[in-house]
């Protein structure tokens, strides 16, 4: 699921850029290292799936998440000259809203068909 969901993102993203009139082959690099890093960050938490006991995946999971959350919020803000602080509390209170969501969602559908 997760090279799949990295495959249609990383499509939308390139026909994004090529709509934007990015050059073509800035936009196919732009691409490949978006695919890469996502694939990479994936692979990591499927390294976590199957290092770490069950009993501590959630919070290994969620910290390893946070972190990696952390240190791309970091580099954007300084990048565009924002408070690190601000960004990552805002990305933060975005990552458990969608986490929330999606949890409920989960426990839905279970609940239905399950």
């Amino acid at each position: 699921v997760g090279i799949a969901d990295n495959l249609s993102d990383s499509l939308s993203v390139h026909l994004y850029q090529e709509s934007e009139g990015l050059e073509p082959m800035d936009a196919i690099r732009s691409t490949a290292s978006n695919f890469v890093v996502r694939a990479g960050v994936t692979a990591s938490f499927v390294l976590l799936v199957l290092v770490v006991p069950q009993s501590f995946l959630w919070a290994v999971a969620a910290g390893w998440g946070a972190l990696l959350l952390g240190l791309l919020t970091q580099v954007l803000a300084r990048v565009r000259s924002k408070s690190t602080i601000r960004e990552l509390s805002y990305h933060l209170g975005v990552a458990a809203l969608v986490i929330a969501l999606s949890d409920i969602i989960g426990r839905l559908i279970d609940g239905h068909f399950g």
